[in-house]
């Protein structure tokens, strides 16, 4: 997959959608569908949700490049956020989120876009959104998230590796 054609609205995904299509869909269909945030936010490692092709050097290097693949990047992240219910200043209230429970989905989606943004280097949006998931990192009464994903989400934020512990 040509990610930086992709974001630039000229290829479609693996999958034969255009990065409109995706961003036309609804909460139900973004809850439902499970291998569209994959392609919106593409790792140089495996998904364990969804087959797609990795970020490479050379994607890295030819998005950074192309201010109009950063621009569908940008619609990307702000969808998210509008799906989470975490756009404006709609974090720091406790309105119910459909995410808002101990080992759901959404938190493995949150650490994808985390780490695919700053990959990507779209460092606003990443600073963004670091200071949205410190917000809920922050504000445990408010927010169910296991200690493990806390912990997986601080390790992205600091730069340091995170492993899980084996238990015997």
């Amino acid at each position: 997959m040509n990610y930086t054609a992709f974001f630039e609205g000229k290829e479609p995904d693996d999958l034969g959608r255009n990065l409109l299509k995706i961003l036309h869909f609804g909460r139900i269909r973004m809850e439902l569908t499970h291998n569209y945030i994959q392609r919106l936010f593409p790792l140089a490692e495996e998904s364990r949700f969804s087959e797609c092709d990795l970020l490479t050097e050379e994607d890295r290097l030819a998005f950074r490049g192309s201010i109009l693949a950063q621009d569908g990047m940008r619609g990307a992240y702000q969808k998210m956020l509008w799906f989470w219910k975490l756009d404006g200043e709609q974090y720091k209230n406790s309105v119910y989120r459909h995410w808002n429970a101990y080992n759901n989905h959404n938190h493995w989606r949150m650490s994808r876009v985390l780490k695919s943004l700053q990959l990507l280097g779209m460092e606003e949006e990443y600073k963004d959104f670091s200071m949205r998931i410190r917000w809920i990192i922050d504000h445990p009464q408010q927010y169910r998230v296991t200690g493990v994903t806390v912990k997986i989400w601080i390790a992205e934020l600091t730069g340091k590796a995170w492993r899980q512990e084996k238990r015997i």
